[in-house]
C-alpha cells in the first residue's frame, strides 16, 4: 500500500464523553461588581478528543470524532463539527452537552476561563458509546 492511499485510507478515531460548547467574548475590563459589557460571542467544538479531530483535519488529516451529545447545546455543536466538515458520531445521551466560557480582558489581555461540568453519563450511555467506537474499529484497518 503506498503513503497516500494509506494517508487516505487511515483515520484517527477520537472518543469525548466530556464535550463542550466553547464559547468565548471580550470586554474592556473585568471589574466586580459591575455588569460587564461583551463583545459578540464565538462558538466553537471543544473537548479534548473533538479539539484532536479538528487538529487533525485542519492539518489535512483524516480523523472521527465520537462523542456524546444532549440537548440543544449538543445539536448546536454538531451544526459546527458540521460546518467545519469533520467527520463526527454522536451518540445521544439524556443530559446536556456542558458550556464553557471564556473572557477576555482587553486592558491586560487576561483569559478568565468558566468550565462547567459535564452531565454524569448512565452506564448505557457509556456502554452505547465504547460499543459505538468498536463497530467503527472493525470497518476500519489499523496499520
Amino acid at each position: 500500500m503506498t503513503m497516500d492511499r494509506l494517508r487516505k485510507s487511515a483515520a484517527i478515531v477520537t472518543l469525548t464523553l466530556n464535550p463542550a460548547l466553547d464559547v468565548s467574548s471580550r470586554v474592556a475590563s473585568v471589574t466586580p461588581d459591575e455588569k460587564l459589557r461583551c463583545s459578540e460571542p464565538a462558538y466553537e467544538p471543544g473537548g479534548g478528543g473533538i479539539n484532536v479531530a479538528r487538529a487533525i483535519h485542519q492539518l489535512g488529516g483524516t480523523a472521527v470524532a465520537l462523542w456524546t451529545r444532549g440537548g440543544g447545546v449538543g445539536h448546536f455543536l454538531e451544526e459546527l463539527l458540521n460546518e467545519e466538515r469533520v467527520e463526527n458520531y454522536p451518540v445521544p445521551i439524556k443530559g446536556t452537552t456542558r458550556e464553557n466560557f471564556v473572557v477576555t480582558d482587553e486592558s491586560n489581555e487576561r483569559q478568565y476561563r468558566f468550565c462547567h461540568p459535564g452531565p454524569a453519563l448512565t452506564e448505557s450511555e457509556q456502554l452505547k458509546s465504547l460499543s459505538k467506537l468498536q463497530r467503527r474499529n472493525r470497518l476500519q484497518h489499523i496499520w
